[in-house]
């Protein structure tokens, strides 16, 4: 992810209608849903989660945008059009905004074209992870793989065994497909065999790696579970 950044911050810095993005306050939008695009943000600090309100007005968080990546993909299409969901600023934020005549100029440059495809193959396993684990894994497995994923976006504190991520109960709730409470008592659960500390829109987590050693610790769902839960699911 690293090489899209450092692959085009020299163009950017010297174009001049690219505006930098200095320290965006939590809860600043980016873009909203069915906004006209008007170019790409590359991030390089901070998070910024992807909203998506459904066609009877409930909203799920999409996905989360870290350092190195880009929010509005959608401007990378021939013809774009709109937004497919919100983009708020989860923490304070640092990038670029890139018009879409400066990021079809950059789409003609090899090494940015490279570096480009490279991240959207690794945005589309992301995205085939995290369907997978909606569909096989039980909420505890979820909030642990949606945690690790999250940690290994912000920087460590401390000697780099605790990493803060600025994200509410309700927000890793909807991002992980549960409820609130049922998002609470799991990490309530967690937090007693000090896996996470809780703290106001804030969860802080002990190394990834261990997170994951955790969710793969519990048993998966069986088969039949499955197939219960998706006849149920279309019912």
């Amino acid at each position: 992810m690293k090489s899209l950044a450092s692959n085009v911050r020299s163009v950017l810095q010297s174009a001049p209608e690219v505006g930098p993005l200095e320290r965006l306050r939590r809860g600043f939008v980016l873009f909203e849903q069915q906004q006209d695009v008007s170019g790409l943000f590359l991030i390089e600090s901070g998070l910024v989660k992807l909203i998506r309100t459904s066609s009877d007005g409930r909203t799920f968080i999409l996905s989360v945008v870290g350092p190195h990546q880009v929010a509005g993909l959608e401007g990378l299409a021939l013809m774009p059009a709109a937004h497919a969901a919100d983009s708020v600023c989860l923490s304070e934020v640092t990038g670029y905004h890139i018009p879409l005549p400066a990021a079809r100029r950059l789409l003609a440059l090899p090494e940015y074209a490279t570096a480009l495809r490279s991240h959207l193959i690794a945005r589309d396993q992301e995205r085939i992870q995290r369907i997978e684990m909606l569909t096989l894994c039980d909420v505890e497995q979820r909030v642990l793989h949606a945690l690790a994923n999250l940690a290994e976006m912000v920087r460590p504190i401390a000697d780099g065994d605790l990493y803060p991520i600025p994200i509410t109960q309700i927000e890793l709730a909807s991002f992980v497909g549960a409820t609130r409470e049922t998002t609470s008592s799991t990490l309530s659960s967690l937090q007693n065999r000090q896996l996470v500390t809780l703290g106001r829109r804030l969860v802080t987590v002990v190394q990834p790696h261990i997170l994951r050693e955790a969710a793969h610790k519990r048993r998966p769902l069986s088969e039949p579970a499955i197939a219960t839960s998706l006849t149920a699911a279309a019912s």
